[in-house]
Formats: structure tokens, C-alpha cells, sequence
């Protein structure tokens, strides 16, 4: 990382009121809210078809809490300075840790959204081929996430010389761990969004349906490109006024985050949309309530789309 020449101070030090804090916090404040909204209808879509939650529900639960801790911690490094040039930082290693610590904080829950997401398809897909594609997935998502973490925290050992150059210490080119865990995180989206699609056709469902399941994944890929401009975003590491620069990469996480639990909400909230229209395919007592023979056929055929319902 360069340092600032003095003509680069001086001209902070005469925009003592420049921020982008106020735009950090709105983005990282409504992205939150918009996840938190997401989960709670995916819940009462379960309250509605009276069904118990699944373990997809309680890793989409326990991506809610990652993402809001991460938006605390970027709040918590507002308080520090993040948002404004990097000489009016007040505490170069509170400002440091409590990154680190959102870093980390936004790692889990993008591994909690794509768990969340593997352990739904087989409530779709029940194929044998599908559900062992589903495992080796988790497998991978759950390898490559735990990595980024230790490599977060070990990015200096020790990592007290990440806010003061001044001590001795061995550290890695983190900027080529961002960029290399955001690309492995655009590769997997593109896999598990991609899974489904080579399939549905054989659903026995309406075709209206079928093209629902896909613009659901399909909004999924918006996900793929927050996460590629992160990745461009993720420059600002090499800044010399990072606390500035950086607050484009905030942003682009904190949509992440939030496009992608909304895409692993979206098809569980069926329910919803059914309260408003005829159901087509099924009755609107669920189906427990259909005759046996039609209930066997759907059980041979439906691949377990009525628990969409």
C-alpha cells in the first residue's frame, strides 16, 4: 500500500466534513431490512401451509443473524472513522478489528444463505444423482468459507502489524485472498443456481410455475454480479485512504448478502402468492386433503413441489 504524499493530506485536512457514512449506513440499513422481511414471510409461508421448519429454515434463520451482525459491525466502524479519509480515522485498530470481524461476519452468512439453499433443493429434487450433487456443493461451500475465515484472521501473524506497520510480522497478499474467495464465491452461485434449471423441465407442473422457479433462481444471479463488483471493488484494499475508498465494497457486500437471501426466500413464500390466486394444481387444503389416487400420481410425478405450497 502507497503512502499519502502531503499534497494528498493537505487536501483532506480541507474536507473535514467529507463522508460516506451516510450512504454506508442507508445501504447497509435497508439491505438488512429487506433480508429481515424476506425471512419472516418465508416463516409465515410455513405457518400458513402448517408445516415444521426445516433445517433450510434454520440456516436461513442463522444467515438473518450473520447478516445483522455484520451490519453492526459496519456500523462499528463508522464510529471509527470508516467513510472518511483516512486522517480523520480515530482508531486505526479498533477500525481494523471491527472490519476484520464484519469480514468474517459477511463469510458466514453467505455460507449460512447457500446451505440454507442446498438443503431446500431436496424438498424439489428428490433424484439420488441430485441430492449426492447437493452434498459434494455443501461440501465445498463449507471448505471454501471456513478458509477465508482463517485466512481473514491470519492475514499477519500477529495481526496487530495490520494497523501498526511499525511491528515485525509474516502476512499474506490479502487482497489476492478477497479476490480469489470472491471469485470461488461467483463460481458456486453459478453452480447452485444452475443445478435446478437442468431439471425443472421434468416437474410435472404448469408451465406458469415452471417459469416461476426460474425467475426465482434467475434473480439469484443478481447475487453473481454484486459479488463480481465486490470483487473489482475490493481494490480500495491497496488505497493508501482505504476508509474512504473502501465504502463501494461495503456497499456491494451488504447487497449481496441481501440478494441472495431473498433468492433462497423466494420460492418457499408460494403460499402467499396462492392465498391471492386459484390454486391450479393442487387444492387449497394442502395435500393430505386430496383423493388417494390423485394424491399417489402427485407423489410419483410432483417431485415435491407441494411442499412449495
Amino acid at each position: 500500500m502507497s503512502s499519502l504524499t502531503a499534497t494528498q493530506v493537505q487536501a483532506m485536512e480541507h474536507q473535514p466534513q467529507a463522508s460516506r457514512a451516510p450512504g454506508i449506513i442507508a445501504c447497509a440499513s435497508i439491505t438488512l431490512a429487506a433480508s429481515a422481511v424476506a425471512v419472516v414471510l418465508r416463516l409465515i409461508s410455513r405457518s400458513i401451509m402448517s408445516m415444521r421448519l426445516g433445517m433450510d429454515d434454520y440456516l436461513m434463520l442463522l444467515a438473518l443473524f450473520f447478516n445483522a451482525a455484520f451490519t453492526a459491525s459496519i456500523f462499528v466502524t463508522i464510529h471509527f472513522g470508516m467513510g472518511k479519509h483516512i486522517v480523520y480515522v480515530t482508531s486505526a485498530e479498533h477500525l481494523t478489528l471491527s472490519i476484520t470481524i464484519a469480514e468474517c461476519f459477511y463469510i458466514l452468512n453467505i455460507c449460512a444463505t447457500k446451505l440454507s439453499i442446498l438443503t431446500f433443493f431436496p424438498r424439489i429434487f428428490p433424484q439420488r444423482w441430485f441430492r449426492l450433487m447437493t452434498w459434494s456443493m455443501s461440501f465445498v461451500v463449507i471448505a471454501s468459507n471456513l478458509s477465508s475465515v482463517i485466512a481473514t484472521w491470519l492475514q499477519c501473524i500477529p495481526l496487530r502489524h495490520a494497523w501498526d506497520p511499525t511491528v515485525p510480522a509474516t502476512c499474506i497478499d490479502y487482497y489476492a485472498v478477497v479476490v480469489f474467495s470472491g471469485a470461488t464465491n461467483v463460481v458456486t452461485d453459478f453452480i447452485i443456481l444452475g443445478m435446478p434449471l437442468s431439471v425443472i423441465h421434468q416437474l410435472q407442473i404448469s408451465d406458469r410455475k415452471r417459469r416461476m422457479l426460474v425467475l426465482v433462481f434467475a434473480v439469484g444471479f443478481g447475487a453473481c454480479i454484486a459479488s463480481i463488483l465486490r470483487c473489482v471493488e475490493a481494490q480500495a484494499l491497496k488505497s493508501p485512504d482505504a476508509s474512504w475508498d473502501r465504502a463501494g465494497a461495503i456497499a456491494c457486500t451488504s447487497v449481496e448478502c441481501c440478494v441472495a437471501m431473498i433468492t433462497a426466500c423466494l420460492p418457499s413464500m408460494r403460499p402467499l402468492v396462492a392465498k391471492r390466486s386459484k390454486m391450479d394444481d393442487f387444492p387449497r387444503g394442502g395435500y393430505a386433503q386430496q383423493p388417494v389416487a390423485q394424491r399417489s400420481a402427485c407423489s410419483r410425478t410432483d417431485s415435491g413441489w407441494s411442499h412449495l405450497r
